[in-house]
Parts: C-alpha cells; structure tokens; sequence
C-alpha cells in the first residue's frame, strides 16, 4: 500500500506519547500507526481511543484504521496515544504514522 502522505516519524521518551495530527482528505483513506517498544513494560496504543493494541516489551506493531466517516468523508484530527500497562512506568519508542491509499483506490 503506497503512503500518500507520511504525517510523523519519531521517538519518545516519557509517561505517555499523545499527538494530534491533522490529515489531509487527498492522502487516502487508511491510517497507520506503527510502535517498536523498547520500553521494560507493555504500552498500549490507540487511535482516538479505538483499535487499540498491546505491544508487548521489545516487540513491534502497528494498528490501522479506516478514516472515513458513515457519510463517506474523511474525519481531519486524529489522536495518536501511546501508554504504559502498568502505573509508574515510562515508555521509550519509535513510532511512525502514515496515511495511505487503500488497495482499492491503487487499482484505479
């Protein structure tokens, strides 16, 4: 699946990452957010506090999620998190967040 648009691409060091990014309609519909954990702990990632996923500690992986809304339009500001699963750690990661084009919009 091709990017259409690379929104970040970073690392973190701290209690918990949060990011608001505003997309762009035109860079297709799909949006990635992939985290290598080099966290001690677990960290659980979201994407405006749905399609979460667990990274276990020195593991990778990423969660998807369909921009659109039910009336077919592409929502704009997204919410990023990533958090520890326990209290009282810290979480060290790189991270990447892309929009990109949907297989179906590829083959047009």
């Amino acid at each position: 699946m091709p990017i259409g648009l690379e929104v970040a691409d970073s690392s973190f060091e701290g209690e918990m990452l949060e990011e608001t990014h505003k997309l762009d309609d035109k860079a297709g519909e799909t949006i990635n957010f992939w985290v290598r954990n080099n966290s001690e702990c677990d960290v659980e990632l979201t994407i405006n506090d749905e399609s979460n996923r667990v990274i276990e500690a020195g593991g990778q992986g990423h969660i998807s999620l369909e921009a659109k809304d039910f009336m077919g339009f592409i929502d704009r500001k997204y919410t990023f998190k990533v958090v520890p699963t326990e209290e009282d750690n810290e979480i060290n990661i790189d991270y990447r967040i892309a929009q990109r084009f949907s297989e179906e919009e590829d083959e047009e």
